[in-house]
C-alpha cells in the first residue's frame, strides 16, 4: 500500500515548505506528495506536486488553523501529515513501511519520551498544565461536552502524525465541528479556526479530543522520538548514519521556536544548516532563483522585525 504525504502550508510559510519537500524527496525515492496551501493558490500544482483541495463547502469550511485536518478527505488511505516548518533528516522508509503496515483505523503520533517519562512521574496538576498546553482548557472541555472526562484527552500535536482516512467518521467530525463553532461564537470566544483558546487549543486540541470522545474504534499509536523538537539541542550531536533505531529522529519539527531561514546567523535555529542545504536544492533543481532572492529578502524583514521588537522590549523594560 503506497502511504501519501501531505505538506500543509500558508503564504508565509511556503519557503519552509520548499525545503521539506526537498528534504522528503532527499531521503525517499518517488514520494507521493500532496500539497495543502492556502485556498486562494492558483492552479492544481505547487513545488512540483499535486495540491489537494476540497470543493464541499463543509470541508472547506476547516480553515486557518483547522486546515490540515481535511487529509481526511483527501485521496490517500494511508497517510503522514506534515507542517511546512520540519525538514527530514533520515531515511522515511521504515516510517511508511510502519504506517502502510499498521491495522486500521488508527492514528500514529509522535511522543517526547522525556516529556512522557515526567507525567507518569507527576501528579494530576501536571497533566492538566499538559491537556492545557496541548489540547485545550480543561474546564472548557468540560462545558462543551460535560460527559467527557478531560484526562482521557490526548496530547497530540496534530503538525506531525500520521492515519489511515477512517480514523474518524467523516460526517460526526462535521457536525462536532459545527457544534464546536457555535460554543465559541456563543460564548465569545471569537472565530474557532483561527483561534487557540477555550476547549480547543487549534485544531490539534480538536482532533486529540474528537478521537477520545467520538472516536471508541481507533487505535491511537504513540511513537516515542519519532520528530524532534527544534526548541532542544540534543540534534546539535546528531549522527544520520546510527541505524540502531530507524524511527528515532525522522523528522525536525520547529513548533513554537525560532525557524531557519535562508539568512545564515549562529544559534539561530537548531539544524539551520541543513535546512538551508534542501532549500538551496529545492532552487537549484527548480531553477527557483528568483523564489530564493525573495525568501531572502522576506527573510531578512522578519529578522529586522524580530530585532526591532527584541530592542523595543528592552527599552520598554
Amino acid at each position: 500500500m503506497t502511504v501519501a504525504i501531505y505538506v500543509s502550508t500558508m503564504r508565509s510559510d511556503y519557503r519552509l515548505a520548499k525545503a521539506l519537500i526537498a528534504s522528503i524527496e532527499a531521503h525517499l525515492r518517488s514520494p507521493r506528495i500532496y500539497v495543502i496551501p492556502d485556498d486562494d493558490h492558483p492552479g492544481d500544482e505547487m513545488f512540483g506536486h499535486p495540491v489537494w483541495r476540497p470543493t464541499d463547502p463543509r470541508i472547506l469550511e476547516l480553515d486557518r488553523y483547522y486546515k490540515k485536518l481535511r487529509v481526511f478527505w483527501g485521496p490517500a488511505e494511508r497517510f503522514v501529515h506534515m507542517d511546512a516548518d520540519q525538514l527530514v533528516l533520515r531515511d522515511l522508509q521504515p516510517y511508511l513501511e510502519r504506517v502502510a503496515a499498521a491495522e486500521g483505523p488508527f492514528v500514529m503520533a509522535n511522543r517526547r519520551s522525556s516529556t512522557w517519562q515526567k507525567l507518569q512521574a507527576s501528579d494530576d496538576s501536571a497533566l492538566r498544565g499538559a491537556i492545557a498546553a496541548m489540547t485545550g482548557d480543561p474546564a472548557a472541555l468540560v462545558a462543551f461536552d460535560p460527559s467527557f472526562d478531560w484526562r482521557r484527552a490526548h496530547l497530540l500535536n496534530s503538525g506531525e502524525f500520521s492515519a489511515s482516512r477512517d480514523a474518524i467518521d467523516r460526517d460526526t467530525f462535521l457536525a462536532v465541528f459545527a457544534q464546536a463553532r457555535q460554543f465559541y461564537a456563543e460564548r465569545g470566544l471569537g472565530n474557532m479556526t483561527g483561534s487557540r483558546i477555550g476547549p480547543f487549543m487549534g485544531d490539534q486540541g480538536f482532533l486529540s479530543y474528537f478521537l477520545a470522545a467520538h472516536a471508541p474504534g481507533t487505535r491511537v499509536e504513540w511513537l516515542d522520538d519519532l520528530y524532534a523538537w527544534g526548541g532542544r539541542e540534543e540534534l546539535i550531536h546528531y549522527r544520520d548514519d546510527d541505524s540502531t533505531d530507524p524511527l528515532k529522529w525522522v523528522a525536525i519539527h520547529w513548533a513554537g521556536c525560532p525557524r531557519p531561514g535562508p539568512i545564515p546567523l549562529p544559534g539561530r535555529a537548531v539544524c539551520a544548516a541543513q535546512w538551508r542545504r534542501d532549500h538551496r536544492r529545492y532552487c537549484l533543481v527548480h531553477g527557483d532563483w528568483s523564489g530564493y532572492l525573495k525568501d531572502f529578502l522576506d527573510d531578512a524583514g522578519i529578522l529586522a522585525w524580530q530585532a526591532g521588537s527584541l530592542v523595543k522590549r528592552r527599552l520598554g523594560g
